[in-house]
């Protein structure tokens, strides 16, 4: 008896804290996020930007660069369109949102591999790997700890 009595106290607790959206907006909330799992023009020209921003920021040893290209990057909206699916159980919705993140992060890695080679024969300074002799020694790394 007492278990059940420690479900009900969760459970009325949980359903104060958290409650359940109506059916209405359940539909609207539905018909937002469809369209948001398909890729379209606007999903793969993100997916580019966001490749080369993050692809130079790699290069130039930018935190801050990659960082903003994280920003830019648009698969989170089929990630978010996969959980939805899976809920719903809409197997068509699920089938678009695979597709574009898969599609989506096999182009960013094609574009970073093509960025990658061309920076190989780039004539600046900054996409070139520092000479051996800047590199410390091994044995004069220090520790922060």
């Amino acid at each position: 008896m007492a278990p059940s009595n420690k479900t009900s106290i969760f459970s009325r607790l949980f359903q104060r804290l958290i409650r359940p959206l109506p059916y209405s907006r359940r539909k609207e909330v539905i018909a937002e996020i469809t369209p948001l799992a398909a890729p379209g023009f606007d999903f793969f020209l993100m997916v580019v930007l966001s490749t080369a921003i993050a692809s130079l920021g790699l290069i130039t040893n930018s935190p801050a660069v990659i960082i903003g290209a994280m920003l830019v990057a648009p698969l989170m909206s089929p990630i978010i369109g996969i959980g939805l699916a899976s809920i719903t159980g809409d197997t068509q919705m699920l089938r678009r949102a695979i597709s574009a993140l898969l599609r989506g992060a096999a182009l960013a890695i094609a574009l970073s591999a093509l960025l990658t080679s061309l920076t190989a024969s780039c004539p600046f300074s900054v996409c070139k790997p520092c000479p051996r002799k800047y590199y410390r020694a091994p044995g004069r790394r220090r520790s922060i700890w």
